[in-house]
């Protein structure tokens, strides 16, 4: 009888674990062994660079706004704030380690 597919791959790792002591495989990087924690702070970080990217384009946007609308104005001032506290935000969880 041979042994399973799963006991070779065991007495495999164990050889090669054995013919080099010390020997630490490298990190595998993708989406599978990632660490939730990294993809938060990815994400985080993430939102900050949009955050901050959208509070200075409407801030742009407003200033070059023209004065017959006072509306477009508003809407470009409160996007302007929402991305600069989305920004600030984020970055002091990436900053404090926290995310």
């Amino acid at each position: 009888m041979g042994m399973s597919g799963i006991a070779e791959m065991k007495i495999c790792g164990d050889l090669h674990e054995s013919r080099f002591p010390g020997y630490v495989r490298p990190a595998r990087y993708g989406r599978a062994n990632s660490d939730k924690g990294e993809r938060r702070m990815k994400f985080c970080a993430i939102m900050s660079v949009i955050g901050f990217g959208a509070f200075f384009i409407f801030t742009v946007l407003a200033i070059f706004a023209p004065d017959d609308a006072p509306g477009a104005l508003m809407a470009d001032v409160v996007l302007a704030a929402i991305g600069f506290f989305a920004g600030i935000f984020s970055w002091l969880k990436v900053k404090r380690g926290t995310c």
